[in-house]
């Protein structure tokens, strides 16, 4: 009716355009198959080359390993980093999916984006782990390991 989702009106979430609400309202885990798809996956991801980071949340149960995996491999010519972080690692008790962006993580977690805008890099020291980035990082991992044992065989 008013082309967005009025969440700030109703004490919940901020507006909302409609396309994110009917996504919202979809019975599909993968993006893929969601409406808002359609028009995304025609765009071309895969000429992006700037230095990518995802930041995902270890109690977000939308934002699993495999989802940033997959949402990693539209954008496959950019070097690309992933880095999962656990609400502890904050001294949070939970984050969870939209939280991120919510005011009271403004000095934990706002920083980590601010410092890869600014210098394309994590700082030292930063909360989290870094994680797998697609099937290439898997395949990397398998080949230096199948490297470092055949070195260590007599």
């Amino acid at each position: 009716m008013c082309g967005y989702f009025p969440g700030k009106r109703l004490g919940w979430l901020e507006d909302t355009p409609a396309g994110v609400v009917k996504d919202w309202c979809g019975l599909s885990t993968r993006f893929e198959r969601l409406p808002s798809a359609r028009t995304l996956t025609t765009l071309p991801f895969s000429s992006v080359t700037a230095k990518t980071l995802a930041i995902s949340l270890s109690d977000d149960p939308f934002g699993t390993v495999a989802a940033i995996q997959r949402l990693l491999g539209y954008v496959s010519a950019s070097p690309r980093t992933h880095l999962r972080i656990a609400p502890q690692e904050i001294g949070a008790k939970a984050i969870g999916h939209l939280a991120f962006f919510h005011s009271r993580f403004q000095s934990t977690l706002w920083p980590i984006a601010l410092q890869w805008l600014r210098h394309g890099e994590l700082a030292e020291g930063m909360p989290g782990q870094l994680a797998p980035t697609g099937i290439s990082d898997c395949q990397a991992i398998a080949s230096a390991l199948e490297s470092a044992a055949s070195r260590s065989i007599p």
